[in-house]
C-alpha cells in the first residue's frame, strides 16, 4: 500500500484460466489528449510484455541498429538490445483496444482463453495486420462472432465482434487449429430465452449446447488439406471454418491486412465467384485519385449568375462536380451542374489583346477582395502566399488541381450503388474521387463494369461497416488494394460492344435501391452479359448474385434501423453518424483545413525571404538527440541537420501537408512562430470538432472517433497539449 494513495494496493496479478472483457472504444489521440505522454506508456508496456517473446513486433529507426537487431532475432537472442529505443509496429491510428489485446494476454495461463468484445474495425482496416499476425502466431483463434440480427450494444455507435482466443505455444497445434467465423443469425433472446435468475440451470445448459455447436463445426474436415473455406449453416448460425496455418500463410504472403470481415458477412456465392470467375483488382484497370483543391472557392467556383454578371467567356468555365449526390442518375449531364470552375492560364496582356473582357473584369474584381478569416484576414486575395507565386498570375489554377475525368466513385453507400459517369470530361472537387482508366479501358466500359451487380457484391465485402449507421465506407486504399471487379480485358470486341450497348438504358434512368434494381429488366440484361463475359452462366449465377447483394445491404441497413429504434437514452435523432460527420465538416471546414505553412506565416514571415528545402517522398523521421538533432528517412537517402526542434517540425509538417518543397523562413523566430501558430490551430480545431461531434451524438467515443477520422481524412498531425 502507498501511504500517499491508500485507496490503491500494489498487488501482482496472477495468471488466469480465462479473461472476459469489453475493451473501451478509445482512439489513440483521445488517450493522449486525456493523459499526455500515454503513447510512450503504451510503448514501454509493449516492450515489457512482448520484446523478449515477440521481438518481430519491434524495430529500430537507426538502420545499422535495425540490421543488427534482425540478426539477433534470427539467432533467437535479443538480450543485448537497447529496449529504451525500440519502437513497435502497431499503427498510430490503432484504437486503444489493439494495445489492450497485447497487454491482457500476458495475464493468461498457457491454454487459457480470453473472450473480448471490440469494434469490428480490426478485421478489415490497415492497422488490423499486426493484430491478425499476433493472434495467428501466439493463439489458437477459437472463434470470431458477429451478430447480423441485432446490435449487441445499442448505445455503442460501432458494430462489434467477439473474439475468443486460446494461448498456445505449439506452432503445430496453432497451424492445425480450425478457426470459426460465426455469423449469429438469431437474437440473443431467441438463442437463450431462459431467465438468468429463475431458469439459471436450463439457461446454462442451453449456452453450453450453443458453445458445443460452434466448437464442433468443421471437425469432420480436420484431416482435409488444404482446407480452404468450409461453410456450415443452420437457423441460428452460419459458421465459416478455415485452417489457421493457411490463414497465416495468406497473411504473410500479402504483407497487409487480410479482410477477415468477409468470412462473417459474405454469402456463399462470393467464394464461388472468387474461384470460378475472371476477376481483377480495380487498380489493374483504373487508379482512384482525389479531385482538385482551389484554395479560394469563393473565386474559382462560379455560379451561373456570377458568370452572367461578369460576362465570363465560356472557355474559362469548366463544369465542376462537388458531390456524387449532384444527380440521381449514373449519367452526369454537365448542363445540370450548377457550378463551374474558373480556369484561366493566360496573361493579362493576352486577355486584353483577345478582348476577353469578362475574364478580365472577373480577375480585376477578385484582386480587390480580401480574406475574411485566417492568418491573412484583411489582405487582398492575390497577397496570399499560396496564390501570389502562381504563373502567369494569382488567378491561374495549377494544372494538377484541374484534372478532368469521366468516371467517379463515392466514399459511402446506403441502399443504392451508383458510380457516376460523364459523357464529357469534367473537373471533380477535392471532396470527390475519380478514376483514371488504363489506356485499354474506355471510360464508358469502365463505368458499365463498376455499375454491374458483380461489383456491388465485391464492394459490399471490400468496404467497412464499422459505424452503426448502416453506411458502407470505402476508402481509397480499400478500392485500390482490395476491390475486385469483372475482368473483361481479354473480352472480344463484339462482347465489349455488347456490354456497352446493354449499359445504355441504365444511363438514361435514375438508379434505385439494390432491392428495386434487381427487379429491372435492363439490369438483368446487362448483368447477364457481364457474367457471360467472365465465363459464368447467368442462369446459374444471376439470381444468387442478386440475393447476395440484397442480403448484404439489407443486413447492414436493418442492423442500423434496429439500433436506431432501440436507442432510448440518446438525445439525438436516428441520423447516421456519417451524415453527422459530413454536416459538421461542412459547418466547420467548408473549404477544408488551413494549409501549412502558408496560412500560418506571420505578416513578417509572409514578406521576408524564405529558403526552399526539397522534401523527400519517404516519411521524415526526427532524431531529437541533442548532439545529432536532425531529420532522415528510413532508408537514409535523405538526411538534414536541424537547428532546432521547431525547424524539424516545420519540415515534417510541410511534408505531411503534401508539399514537395518546404518554404522555410530564414529567421529562426519565424520558424518557431509558424510552427506554434499551426499547432495552436490543430489543438483548437480538434477541440472544436470534438465538442461539435459530442453535441450532435452525445457519445464521447463517437465524438473522439469522428474527430480522429476528420484529422485522418485531411492528413492532419496530432500534437500534444
Amino acid at each position: 500500500m502507498e501511504l500517499e494513495r491508500p485507496e490503491t494496493i500494489d498487488e501482482k496479478l496472477p495468471l488466469f484460466d480465462a479473461i472476459v472483457g469489453n475493451f473501451p472504444y478509445v482512439s489513440q489521440d483521445q488517450v493522449e489528449k486525456k493523459e499526455s505522454g500515454y503513447r510512450e506508456v503504451l510503448r514501454r508496456q509493449l516492450v515489457t510484455d512482448w520484446f523478449q517473446e515477440y521481438p518481430e513486433l519491434f524495430f529500430y529507426t537507426n538502420k545499422g541498429v535495425q540490421a543488427a537487431f534482425e540478426k539477433m532475432i534470427a539467432v533467437g537472442n535479443v538480450n543485448g538490445c537497447d529496449r529504451a529505443q525500440a519502437q513497435h509496429r502497431i499503427s498510430t491510428y490503432a484504437d486503444l483496444y489493439v494495445h489492450l489485446f497485447f497487454h491482457t494476454s500476458r495475464f493468461l495461463k498457457r491454454g487459457g482463453r480470453m473472450g473480448i468484445v471490440t469494434s469490428n474495425a480490426w478485421l478489415d482496416v490497415n492497422y488490423g495486420y499486426e493484430l491478425q499476425e499476433f493472434f495467428l502466431r501466439h493463439f489458437k483463434v477459437v472463434a470470431i462472432l458477429e451478430s447480423r440480427r441485432e446490435p449487441w450494444f445499442v448505445e455503442a455507435s460501432v458494430n462489434t465482434v467477439v473474439t475468443i482466443l486460446e494461448l498456445c505455444d505449439s506452432a503445430k497445434e496453432r497451424d492445425l487449429n480450425l478457426v470459426r467465423f460465426v455469423k449469429v443469425k438469431s437474437s440473443l433472446a431467441e438463442l437463450v430465452p431462459e431467465d438468468p435468475k429463475i431458469e439459471a440451470g436450463r439457461r446454462w445448459q442451453r449456452l453450453s449446447g450453443l458453445t458445443r455447436r460452434i466448437e464442433q463445426a468443421g471437425l469432420k474436415y480436420s484431416k482435409t488439406h488444404p482446407l480452404g473455406v468450409i461453410t456450415e449453416e443452420d437457423d441460428n448460425f452460419r459458421i465459416r471454418v478455415l485452417r489457421q496455418g493457411e490463414m497465416l500463410t495468406a497473411l504473410s504472403k500479402g504483407g497487409k491486412t487480410v479482410k477477415w470481415g468477409r468470412y462473417l458477412r459474405a454469402p456463399e456465392i462470393y467464394f464461388d465467384l472468387i474461384h470460378n470467375a475472371k476477376l481483377c483488382l480495380l487498380s489493374d484497370v483504373a487508379q482512384p485519385k482525389r479531385g482538385g483543391l482551389t484554395r479560394i472557392n469563393e473565386f474559382f467556383h462560379v455560379t451561373q449568375d456570377v458568370a452572367n454578371r461578369f460576362g465570363i467567356e465560356t472557355e474559362y468555365l469548366l463544369p465542376l462536380i462537388k458531390s456524387p449526390k449532384a444527380t440521381n442518375t449514373i449519367t452526369i449531364d454537365p448542363k445540370d451542374l450548377k457550378l463551374r470552375v474558373f480556369v484561366c492560364r493566360r496573361k493579362i496582356a493576352e486577355l486584353e489583346k483577345l478582348r476577353h473582357r469578362g475574364a478580365l473584369s472577373y480577375i480585376r474584381w477578385g484582386e480587390k477582395q480580401r480574406y475574411k478569416r485566417g492568418e491573412f484576414k484583411g489582405l487582398e486575395w492575390p497577397e496570399g502566399t499560396w496564390l501570389k507565386d502562381r504563373h502567369p498570375g494569382w488567378y491561374a489554377l495549377p494544372e494538377q488541381e484541374t484534372h478532368t475525368a469521366r468516371v467517379f466513385w463515392a466514399k459511402a453507400y446506403g441502399d443504392a450503388h451508383v458510380h457516376k459517369y460523364s459523357p464529357k470530361a469534367i473537373v471533380p472537387d477535392c471532396r470527390l474521387y475519380y478514376l483514371d482508366p488504363v489506356d485499354s479501358m474506355s471510360p464508358e466500359l469502365l463505368s458499365a463494369i463498376l455499375n454491374s451487380s458483380l461489383t456491388s457484391l465485391f464492394l459490399e465485402l471490400t468496404g467497412r461497416v464499422i459505424l452503426g449507421d448502416g453506411v458502407l465506407d470505402v476508402m481509397v486504399e480499400d478500392a485500390r488494394d482490395y476491390l475486385l471487379v469483372p475482368d473483361i480485358r481479354s473480352a472480344s470486341k463484339p462482347m465489349v460492344k455488347t456490354i456497352v450497348s446493354a449499359f445504355q438504358p441504365l444511363l438514361k434512368r435514375p438508379i434505385q435501391s439494390v432491392f428495386d434494381e434487381v427487379k429491372q429488366a435492363d439490369r438483368h440484361e446487362m448483368d447477364s452479359i457481364v457474367l457471360t463475359a467472365i465465363g459464368l452462366d447467368p442462369k446459374k449465377y444471376l439470381k444468387p448474385l442478386y440475393d447476395a447483394v440484397a442480403e448484404l445491404v439489407q443486413e447492414r441497413m436493418e442492423l442500423a434501423r434496429r439500433r436506431s429504434k432501440e436507442r432510448k437514452t440518446r438525445a439525438r435523432t436516428s441520423r447516421a453518424e456519417k451524415e453527422v460527420s459530413e454536416s459538421v465538416l461542412d459547418e466547420i471546414l467548408p473549404k477544408g483545413p488551413k494549409r501549412f505553412p502558408e496560412d500560418f506565416f506571420s505578416m513578417d514571415a509572409a514578406r521576408d525571404k524564405r529558403m526552399s528545402v526539397p522534401l523527400p517522398e519517404s516519411q521524415l523521421i526526427f532524431d531529437s538527440s541533442p548532439f545529432t538533432m536532425g531529420l532522415y528517412t528510413k532508408d537514409r537517402t535523405f538526411t538534414r541537420d536541424a537547428k532546432s526542434p521547431a525547424e524539424a517540425k516545420f519540415l515534417i509538417y510541410a511534408q505531411q501537408a503534401g508539399n514537395k518543397v518546404a518554404e522555410l523562413p530564414e529567421k529562426t523566430v519565424e520558424v518557431s512562430r509558424t510552427v506554434a501558430n499551426y499547432e495552436k490551430y490543430l489543438r483548437e480545431l480538434r477541440a472544436q470538432l470534438y465538442e461539435t461531434y459530442y453535441r450532435r451524438t452525445l457519445d464521447h467515443a463517437a465524438a473522439a472517433r469522428l474527430t480522429q477520422s476528420a484529422f485522418d481524412r485531411f492528413r492532419l498531425p496530432t500534437v500534444a497539449n
